[in-house]
């Protein structure tokens, strides 16, 4: 072929393959991102960043400096922060995203710590810029900032270019391929990898792959890779060259390194992993990802910290220190009931938060002799009206009274209310919550903080009961929680699998358990529930060795028995595992959606043979 015909072949294929593939035409090919190494971090929580000695792991009011070699933690920040997203390493400083999220009107800057003294200030005040910034990092001598905005109006966070004067010098919005993806979150983290944007969501283990357009004003989507971190912040590594992210549920620092060629398969944290049998406990995943046999009960712990993570996965995550507050406790109302009597108090929960609920305390430990009583938490059923007042007598269906029927047998009964039923409605957006479940179950924990403050009451050692609504409260709230040492579930829970018998308009949107008060987020898994990440099989297991009573009736319409069967003989395994198989057992009375007096009855010798 003479040399000009060789010529003008390869300008025509590199002008094909530029318009079909741009992507391969990027400063480097990358299809993976591999995990090289994790280190614990308490503060794994919002981002994570690192220079060549030290890394930084970020929360919503602090950084931890940790040391990069030996993973020891060095230091905390200093300096006021209410919602930090992410860190960019620039000029011997880390330049942190913050915002006041959710609050309104939105404000936003960017925060610098000085590593030497860790000191946290502001850098640059945006104030009321139109969105939340979630990131802030540089190319081109110039700022690159991400202000984002979420719900309904997540396909309105933009990217913005501002000179080093600030100037604003572009904007753009991202195409809706991304924001599909998203749910109701937004973009959480962002760096430039050569000429291509790499961004990721909130909470899933995909990284975007964007470039700026020729023409218009929306980025182009080039591809999607998974990554070993489980989206939310992440920065460059200097050190390697590659990523440094987060597992936010196993609180790990993750480092990952590009692999060209690397397969769209390749192994990453969170929802890309293959789902592990909910019907088989015994397995676990081990370091590099593959399946163990779980023979100890050390290997099942494994286990059980990735079913509270996947929990977590639709719940949104369990809050720490950063919601407690003084419980504060008030007595609004005391009702003399024979042998005991019976309080309607408030406790706060969280700050901006204060719970309703039926403190009833038998009469002989108030004598002042020093008698304490064994204590139970007492989750109420779907009620709309009474709420939680149905637990003790105040009305609603018959066969509810449970907390009422415990006190007059002597113990201790701690009725919170559920949030957004009856008169308890708090503002879960405002005040943070992706789910009203976690919700519920952070109300319940911090009512067992309640308990154990009380002079009267047999400390760290509870029950938890609870009926439909209450009874998979109960569930979850055990699950996070070891001081419960006895759970009574009543027609509380089957197979998401089989709820409704799989009933398709069950997962729409608001509906069944995907109401705002229950797990939104579980909407996503409509048409594919066999891929949400946790089952009752796993919670159920989680709570062994424990003792474990599950009411199933044989004519419950909402949850079915059979279901129930099988939820039990995958968690039986568990509880085989630790030598205690009997401390699981499943009861079928034969009525429908309702927890007869005989029930009750096992469920009351249960918590005396535990708790006394």
């Amino acid at each position: 072929m003479p040399p000009t015909c060789r010529v003008l072949l390869a300008v025509l294929l590199m002008f094909t393959c530029a318009t079909i593939a741009p992507w391969l035409f990027a400063e480097e090919r990358v299809l993976g991102w591999v995990q090289t190494a994790v280190m614990p971090a308490a503060e794994a929580h919002q981002a994570a960043a690192a220079d060549d000695r030290h890394v930084y792991a970020i929360t919503n009011s602090k950084v931890a400096k940790y040391d990069r070699a030996t993973g020891k933690h060095i230091a905390e920040s200093t300096g006021q922060a209410k919602h930090l997203n992410s860190g960019y390493w620039w000029r011997g400083k880390l330049y942190c995203a913050h915002s006041n999220f959710p609050n309104k009107p939105e404000r936003s800057e960017i925060k610098v710590l000085d590593p030497e003294n860790m000191r946290l200030s502001t850098f640059k005040d945006f104030d009321d810029f139109g969105g939340s910034l979630t990131w802030a990092i540089r190319r081109d001598d110039a700022w690159w900032c991400n202000f984002a905005h979420y719900g309904d109006e997540n396909a309105k966070t933009f990217l913005v270019h501002f000179d080093d004067s600030w100037n604003e010098r572009g904007r753009w919005r991202y195409p809706p391929d991304v924001i599909r993806g998203l749910g109701r979150y937004s973009l959480s983290g962002g760096v430039w990898h050569g000429d291509v944007l790499l961004v990721t969501g909130h909470d899933d283990p995909v990284v975007h792959a964007l470039r700026l357009p020729e023409k218009g004003r929306v980025l182009q989507l080039l591809d999607r890779h998974p990554v070993p971190f489980s989206g939310q912040g992440f920065a460059h590594d200097p050190a390697t060259g590659g990523l440094v992210g987060i597992n936010r549920a196993k609180k790990l620092v993750v480092f990952a390194e590009a692999q060209p060629g690397a397969a769209a398969s390749q192994p990453a944290a969170g929802s890309l992993e293959p789902r592990l049998p909910r019907d088989n406990l015994l397995v676990y995943r081990g370091l590099d990802n593959d399946l163990r046999p779980v023979r100890t009960t050390d290997d099942w712990q494994r286990r059980r910290r990735d079913i509270l993570a996947a929990m977590q996965q639709v719940t949104g995550e369990l809050p720490g220190a950063e919601k407690r507050c003084a419980l504060e406790m008030q007595v609004e109302e005391e009702v003399d009931c024979g042998t005991y009597v019976r309080r309607k108090i408030t406790y706060a929960s969280e700050p901006g938060s204060r719970v309703p609920a039926y403190l009833c305390v038998p009469k002989q430990v108030l004598d002042g002799n020093g008698e304490k009583a064994a204590a139970v938490l007492c989750l109420h059923p779907t009620d709309n009206n009474v709420g939680y007042g149905v637990v003790v007598g105040l009305g609603g269906r018959a066969n509810r009274q449970y907390a009422s029927e415990l006190a007059e047998r002597g113990y201790v009964t701690l009725s919170p209310s559920y949030p957004q039923l009856a008169n308890y409605q708090p503002d879960l957006k405002q005040l943070g919550w992706e789910a009203g479940t976690l919700k519920a179950v952070w109300d319940n924990l911090r009512g067992l903080d309640l308990l154990d403050s009380l002079s009267y009451v047999k400390h760290r050692a509870y029950g938890a009961i609870g009926h439909s609504l209450g009874g998979h409260n109960a569930v979850y709230t055990s699950v996070f929680d070891d001081r419960i040492k006895a759970v009574v579930s009543s027609c509380g829970l089957d197979s998401y699998l089989d709820y409704y018998g799989g009933d398709e308009k069950r997962w729409q949107p608001g509906q069944g358990w995907t109401q705002d008060r229950y797990m939104p987020r579980l909407a996503e898994y409509r048409g594919r529930l066999e891929e949400i990440p946790v089952d009752f099989h796993e919670l159920v297991g989680a709570l062994a060795p424990r003792r474990v009573l599950i009411v199933a009736p044989l004519h419950d319409g909402n949850f079915r028995a059979d279901s129930v069967d099988r939820v039990a003989a995958a968690a039986k395994q568990v509880f085989n595992l630790y030598g205690q198989s009997g401390n699981l057992r499943v009861e079928h009375p034969d009525c429908d959606h309702d927890f007869p007096d005989a029930m009750r009855e096992q469920a009351y010798e249960l918590f005396d043979e535990v708790l006394r």
